[in-house]
């Protein structure tokens, strides 16, 4: 079989259990994806990625993927590319990622009578996106389900959408792709320690948020918040690259807020963070689902996450932490200030959180994706 995706990243973050599952199993292993550009790593990760699935005995090939649908003359040299690899191998199926990596494989895939497995990490067309995605993305996995054989979706909203109104053979939701309890667990000593390297006291309130810097992660509403709840007992770290860093960076310089901010940059660390976050803050305007979330949750973080797409599968307003509108400066500030001024709350919510992201275990995901595998 083979994997395609449009960056490194997400085959790194997303699909490193599925790959190893499917040589468990037997299957000479291929992956496709863009190793030198557009992905949220650095290139030194994604060069480790790359020998560690030679390592493996993994098939690998660098397609020049553009993450943008309209870079026609990369994405054309990407399908060709492809159609190069399915022409010189018998795949007995494609696995697909990301809207162009998976676009662009079912197409090649059509084209050389391969079935294809394509996961929707989330639809860019949602309740309460902007028109041009439904105009410009809809249409488009519409027509793609003709010629798709198993669409996965990780959220009700994108199930439902794709049960009612696409033809793929079959459509199926599971619960994101899983995360390893042994690994984000809570953990009182290593709060302590992790606390102390970050220089924040135990009495002081730790906020965290990880991904890339970018528009659709909306780091920006969080710093508006603090500014406004302006609290040099409430510590928030940034974690991840991108292109908005610079600007976050300014906005924290034009709030006077360098106390109480700090920038971490690109960290393989995350479980260690999130053992030692009060509240994990999540305010993106998209996400399939946001496996970095469940991860704070099975932690035991607290979340303040905004109420959009997949996030309100787990975000549950008054239950798991509070959820508002990506925009809702206010209401961001006011469910900090809920969470971190409510210590009988937060204890409490932490121990809730910790218990229902076990449903998102690699142990459940596996198992459903290992059936998927079987019928290919």
């Amino acid at each position: 079989m083979i994997m395609v995706a449009t960056t490194a990243s997400m085959i790194g973050q997303f699909n490193i259990k599925n790959i190893k599952l499917l040589l468990d199993m037997d299957y000479e292993v291929s992956v496709a994806c863009n190793f030198n550009s557009g992905s949220s790593w650095n290139q030194t990760d994604s060069n480790k990625l790359k020998k560690y699935l030679i390592q493996l005995g993994v098939h690998v090939y660098n397609i020049p993927f553009s993450r943008s649908p309209f870079a026609f003359i990369d994405n054309f040299k990407a399908f060709m590319a492809l159609n190069s690899i399915f022409n010189k191998n018998k795949f007995n199926f494609v696995h697909c990622h990301t809207p162009v990596g998976g676009v662009i494989a079912r197409l090649v895939a059509k084209y050389n009578s391969v079935p294809s497995i394509y996961t929707a990490h989330g639809f860019h067309f949602f309740k309460g996106a902007p028109l041009k995605n439904w105009m410009l993305y809809y249409p488009i996995e519409k027509f793609l389900s003709r010629i798709t054989n198993v669409l996965i979706t990780i959220n009700s909203q994108d199930f439902n959408i794709a049960k009612k109104k696409f033809y793929a053979d079959k459509v199926l939701k599971i619960p994101g792709v899983g995360i390893d309890l042994k690994k984000f667990n809570k953990n009182e000593m290593q709060r302590e320690k992790v606390r102390e390297k970050l220089g924040i006291s135990s009495q002081q309130i730790m906020i965290l948020s990880v991904g890339e810097l970018n528009v659709n992660k909306n780091q920006r509403i969080i710093i508006e918040a603090l500014n406004l709840i302006n609290d040099t007992n409430i510590k928030y770290f940034i974690v991840g690259i991108g292109k908005q860093e610079e600007y976050l960076k300014k906005l924290v310089n034009k709030y006077n807020l360098s106390n109480t901010i700090q920038f971490l940059g690109y960290r393989t660390d995350i479980s260690n963070l999130d053992k030692a976050t009060d509240i994990f803050v999540f305010p993106s305007y998209r996400e399939g689902l946001g496996l970095s979330a469940i991860e704070a949750m099975a932690s035991g973080a607290v979340l303040v996450t905004s109420n959009s797409g997949g996030i309100v599968e787990y975000s549950i307003n008054g239950k798991t932490g509070y959820n508002y509108d990506p925009d809702d400066i206010e209401g961001f500030a006011k469910g900090i200030k809920k969470v971190a001024y409510n210590h009988t709350f937060r204890e409490k919510t932490s121990n809730l959180n910790v218990r229902l992201a076990k449903k998102y275990s690699n142990e459940h995901v596996l198992g459903i994706m290992k059936q998927i595998y079987e019928k290919f």
